[in-house]
């Protein structure tokens, strides 16, 4: 094999333990893997107090960009149980994809993570107002006026932000 393809780094998800994300993370970046972990945060009510947490915007997903070397140094990591697959092969993440996550986390917006295989695709729309302009996606549902759902293809994922739809334009 062409030793270029095998030193090229691609983005990856990896499934991990349930709630072992984090140490996933750190485990890897020990590794000089370079990783991210899409984290929303959220308020949680409890009795006598009200916590800020850190929850994974997918749980059990990373993300990680590694070359086809460091597979095995990737599947020898505790916690990591392997590659999300498409076809047999480790999905290849689109650099777009991780950087859409990266700037729709950042944002004061409402995300759900939801499965997109049981959904039906709908108009194709674009963002026109706030930060996050230029984002395409497809309207999965309208069962409010403000829902709208940016399709992750390669991840199998969908975010589901809250957006008004006076900010969205129908794109042919």
């Amino acid at each position: 094999m062409n030793n270029q393809v095998e030193n090229s780094k691609y983005w990856h998800a990896l499934y991990t333990g349930i709630k072992r994300e984090k140490k996933a993370v750190e485990l890897l970046t020990r590794k000089h893997i370079e990783c991210y972990l899409p984290l929303l945060v959220k308020s949680r009510r409890y009795t006598r107090k009200v916590r800020t947490v850190h929850l994974p915007l997918i749980p059990s997903y990373i993300f990680a960009r590694v070359s086809r070397k460091e597979h095995t140094m990737v599947l020898s990591t505790e916690y990591i149980y392997d590659f999300v697959r498409f076809g047999g092969k480790a999905a290849v993440i689109p650099e777009n994809e991780i950087n859409l996550m990266k700037q729709v986390v950042g944002e004061d917006n409402v995300i759900d993570a939801v499965r997109v295989n049981e959904m039906r695709l709908g108009q194709r729309v674009e963002l026109i107002g706030g930060s996050l302009t230029g984002i395409h996606g497809k309207i999965i549902n309208q069962s409010g006026k403000r829902h709208f759902l940016v399709e992750l293809e390669e991840l199998g994922y969908a975010l589901r932000l809250e957006v008004e739809f006076s900010k969205l334009r129908m794109v042919a």
